[in-house]
């Protein structure tokens, strides 16, 4: 029984993180939504190892900029674009200079304004930037350990701040059934990779991303009073940009 538990929430977070298909019988309560953010920073790291071969194959084929191009382009593919969505959501609504209610509101509405647009191509922008300034001698470690932090992220917004709407919403499982259990395990295999791949500057990047994620995350619940599902997604999106920069300069 605990094994199947297990697989079944695994399998939920796989397909939710990614665009892997996989044909299963799963148990879709609240609960196991919920308690997939165990295997977050696990998903992460099986996104950054596809892309660890992507990067490979392209560079047998292309330049280093037009691979770089390419694998950005993919990295949003494997995820299907869907923490951009919350990020573009994230930003339309928080930088509309309105009430908490109103910001709510612009989040919930599935157009896309101004800011957000305005934000999603700066992110991108950054991104392919960074990713050009990566050498080989860092490459396949930063790749693997970018989308594995910035997915820590998201369990550790859920394991300690509160949901910022009063209905229920697409975040309310991960407010409500992410503890302190699974921030500790997603924490050690976090932390651990950052040290067998890069040593002190893999935990160096480890302790930067936990205060950035901070940060972010009070300044978004000084303006909402919580988090929300787009929240979760825009903290993944700013820290894989975060974490890319800052590893680029910490090596």
């Amino acid at each position: 029984m605990l094994i199947r538990r297990l697989v079944t929430r695994l399998i939920i977070s796989l397909q939710f993180l990614t665009r892997i298909p996989i044909n299963a019988d799963i148990n879709y309560t609240s609960r196991n939504v919920g308690k997939s953010m165990i295997y977050y920073p696990i998903i992460g790291s099986l996104i950054g190892a596809i892309l660890v071969g992507l990067n490979v194959g392209f560079s047998f084929l292309w330049s280093d900029l037009a691979v770089k191009a390419l694998l950005l382009i993919a990295w949003i593919m494997i995820t299907g674009g869907l923490h951009l969505d919350g990020y573009m959501d994230t930003i339309d609504g928080i930088f509309s200079g309105r009430s908490k209610q109103r910001m709510l509101e612009i989040m919930h509405d599935s157009r896309v304004g101004a800011h957000g647009v305005t934000g999603l191509m700066s992110l991108l922008l950054l991104k392919f930037v960074f990713l050009t300034e990566l050498t080989a001698q860092i490459e396949v470690e930063v790749l693997l350990l970018v989308p594995t932090l910035s997915r820590w992220a998201m369990v550790y917004a859920a394991a300690f701040y509160p949901y910022a709407r009063e209905e229920a919403g697409l975040g309310t499982a991960y407010a409500e059934f992410v503890e302190t259990k699974e921030l500790l395990i997603a924490s050690l295999w976090t932390a651990v990779l950052a040290g067998l791949l890069l040593g002190v500057y893999g935990l160096a990047a480890f302790i930067l991303v936990w205060i950035i994620t901070v940060v972010i995350i009070r300044i978004i619940t000084k303006r909402i009073d919580g988090l929300t599902g787009d929240c979760y997604g825009a903290i993944n999106e700013l820290i894989e940009v975060f974490a890319l920069l800052a590893l680029t300069l910490i090596y």
